[in-house]
């Protein structure tokens, strides 16, 4: 079952962002469907992980288009990356420690983050990003 699914709302007109986007929105929906078939604590430990590791590259190209074409929100969009880099970092080490189960209920949190960080925040760089792209 998918969780969220890509379409051209999200777009930001940058080819290698829209593919992390659309790479970063497989994996979400595959840690949806291994909750909700019941994998186990490794499935959803390593699938978690790579969503925390995958983020990280993808703010990374992010912040590098945004330093490069000087983007004056720059400073604000990272605090939004870190933001949720440390989130999931905590929910990863909370789950590994036996603390936090995963459920639904998180995954609904990373995938309303990502709908609102790229309908939201990520619309705020498109036009200027794209015009200094093309």
């Amino acid at each position: 079952m998918t969780l969220i699914s890509w379409n051209d709302r999200y777009k930001t007109d940058i080819a290698m962002i829209d593919q992390q986007h659309q790479e970063l929105f497989d994996i979400v929906n595959y840690l949806h469907d291994a909750i909700l078939c019941g994998k186990d604590r490794e499935v959803l430990s390593e699938t978690l992980t790579e969503i925390a590791e995958y983020t990280s590259v993808h703010f990374a190209t992010e912040e590098n288009y945004m330093l490069y074409h000087r983007y004056p929100g720059y400073a604000a969009h990272k605090k939004e990356h870190d933001s949720f880099k440390w989130q999931v970092e905590n929910l990863l080490n909370e789950f590994a420690s036996g603390e936090k189960v995963l459920s639904i209920s998180l995954i609904v949190f990373i995938k309303d983050w990502l709908d609102n960080h790229l309908l939201r925040i990520d619309a705020m760089y498109k036009s200027y990003l794209t015009e200094r792209m093309t």
